[in-house]
């Protein structure tokens, strides 16, 4: 294309990579869920860019895909009156990510902490609290260039109510 910002294709892009999903069950009733990505996604031709005269060389990495991604959340059940609270926390790592093909701006990684709880008022009725990004890190999921950077979301309350019937 001739129009900043709008796509190009570059050819063809290959990625390999491993994943894995463990669950499991620690002593104490601590229920794990681990999941972690290696992901190696690259251009496999060359391209030139004509809007930004750049060329995007075979090898080089495709934009917003982190090398490493990886997620621990661990959850414990608890009787109180008589009904089930859950409680848990997880955290979320993101490597960094390429910004803009053609260049070496890449977005920081980083790391974000969550904290939840659910009580069981009845079968039926149940209430979530959680909190998200709880150090309220400043963070950078995405971008689709240097000059358009996507801010993640600081630290927020949640609560909700549901009813099943």
């Amino acid at each position: 294309p001739v129009n900043a910002g709008e796509s190009i294709a570059i050819g063809k892009a290959e990625s390999r990579g491993i994943e894995i999903d463990v669950m499991t069950r620690l002593p104490g009733r601590v229920d794990v869920m681990f999941s972690y990505a290696y992901t190696d996604a690259y251009s496999a031709t060359d391209v030139r860019d004509v809007d930004f005269g750049r060329v995007v060389s075979s090898g080089d990495p495709l934009i917003n895909i982190p090398e490493h991604n990886l997620s621990l959340i661990a959850t414990r059940n608890f009787q109180v009156a008589g009904r089930r609270l859950n409680v848990g926390g997880g955290v979320k790592y993101v490597s960094s990510r390429l910004v803009e093909t053609g260049t070496n701006f890449f977005l920081p990684s980083y790391t974000l902490l969550r904290l939840f709880a659910t009580y069981d008022f009845t079968k039926a009725f149940s209430v979530t609290a959680e909190v998200n990004n709880l150090t309220d890190k400043e963070y950078y999921p995405a971008s689709f260039a240097a000059l358009w950077v996507f801010p993640g979301a600081p630290r927020q309350y949640q609560a909700r109510a549901t009813y099943r019937f």
